[in-house]
Formats: structure tokens, sequence, C-alpha cells
């Protein structure tokens, strides 16, 4: 069943002129431009209505993520990814920019996503196109995809974050990255077979080299060397490998 998302109508109504809101969906250009000005508040719209800008804006957004493959695929180039507000998303805690890339590196070139959104780093090295290309669709969920290289790093520059690692498992499920029962079954299986690694040292591709302190309530906690204690949902960690022991 179709579902209205208010937070993809509301950025779609403000990055996207009525006359072609109205041209791809149906709906009057009239009617789009008093949502647009708030003179009808978008909350008053009917589903039907709320549900054709919900899909118009999900069409747009997976347009913009094959765009973007095609880009990183084929260029050494890196988006980060600013709010409305100016602001760029990084790492929790960190100034680490979580960016769409495509690297040229010893061993030839690979591409993908590097972020809290996604758990960490998903790349063409080890997986496949349609799981970046849902990558892409979550992080841009988050804002608007800017080149790094022409991204103010002075004194005005403002960060956010994705809130933690639930936060960003809720995203991997709302974009396909995750399957609930799927993943259940996978952190079972992984728990099962890794009763025994409290204590022993570990690396994270972000967080670098730790110790695991505690395996809890479908978390992994692990005392950092560089970055503290940090408590990871274990679903995220299976789903990308990110733990190497």
């Amino acid at each position: 069943m179709s579902k209205a998302d208010f937070n993809k109508i509301q950025k779609l109504l403000k990055s996207v002129t009525a006359y072609r809101i109205s041209k791809a969906t149906g709906i009057g250009d009239t009617t789009i431009s008093r949502w647009v000005t708030g003179k009808t508040p978008i909350e008053k719209m009917s589903l039907e209505n709320a549900i054709k800008l919900t899909n118009y804006a999900e069409e747009l957004e997976m347009e913009n993520a094959k765009q973007l493959l095609e880009a990183i695929k084929n260029n050494d180039v890196a988006y980060a990814i600013v709010n409305e507000d100016g602001e760029v998303y990084c790492n929790l805690g960190t100034s680490n920019i979580m960016d769409i890339y495509g690297h040229d590196g010893e061993d030839g070139h690979f591409y993908g996503v590097y972020g809290d959104a996604v758990g960490g780093q998903l790349d063409s090295r080890n997986v496949p196109d349609d799981v970046i290309l849902k990558a892409i669709q979550l992080m841009l969920g988050l804002g608007e995809p800017v080149k790094r290289s022409e991204l103010s790093m002075g004194s005005d520059f403002k960060r956010t974050f994705v809130d933690g690692y639930f936060e960003a498992v809720k995203l991997m499920k709302q974009s396909g990255l995750l399957q609930d029962q799927e993943e259940n079954e996978k952190v079972k299986e992984w728990i099962e077979s890794h009763k025994d690694v409290v204590g022993s040292a570990v690396k994270h591709p972000s967080f670098r080299t730790g110790e695991v302190t505690e395996i809890k309530d479908n978390t992994i906690t692990i005392d950092f060397e560089d970055k503290g204690k940090k408590s990871l949902a274990l679903e995220a960690v299976v789903e990308s490998n990110l733990l190497e022991f």
C-alpha cells in the first residue's frame, strides 16, 4: 500500500516548480502554489494528493540516485550531504563527513557510500550496485548532494548528525537496506557464533581498533582506542560485515 510522507512532500514543494509537479501528478498548479506559499497547510491535503506527491518525490529521488551512481562509478569524486540549514552531515560527534564517493585507489576504481547513516561503509568491493543505489537514496532523503570540493571548511562550517546507530538502523530499514525478519535471524546467528569475543580486539572501518566490552540487547559495545566507548546496533554491524576480529 502506498504511503504519504510529508517530509518528502515538503522537500518536493521547496525544490520543484508548481508547473512541473502539476504536469507529473495531475494536481492543479494553483492548488500546489497554495501549499508552497502556506495559504493551505499541506497537512490538510487529501490522502490521494499526498500519495501522488510522495510517489513523485520518490521517483525524483530514484532519478537523482541513479545519476549519482553513474557519476561515482566513472569519476574520482565525493559528494557530501547538506540539509536545508546548510549543515553538513558528519559521523556522530566528529567532523568526518559522510559522503557518496568514487575513488581511484591503488587497486583500481571503487565507489560507494560512507557514514553513520549506512552503518559505516558500503562500496563496490563488497556489495552490488543495487545496494549502493539504496544507500544513495537513503542519503538523499537527508539532504542535497554537494561536491566536497565546493564545501567551505572555514569558521562557517556547520555540522549535523544522524542520532546514533539505532537511528541509522531505522533509516536503513526504511530504505530497504535491512529487512526485519531476515536481520533478526542473521543477528541471532552472529551472536551464537561470537559468544566468546568479549575482551577480544576488533577493527571497525570508521572507528579503527578497539576491544569488545559487552554484547547485550542486540548491541555490541566496543572501547575504541581513539574514539572511546561506542554501542553499535548489531543489525548494521552484521548486514555490512563491519567488524574484523
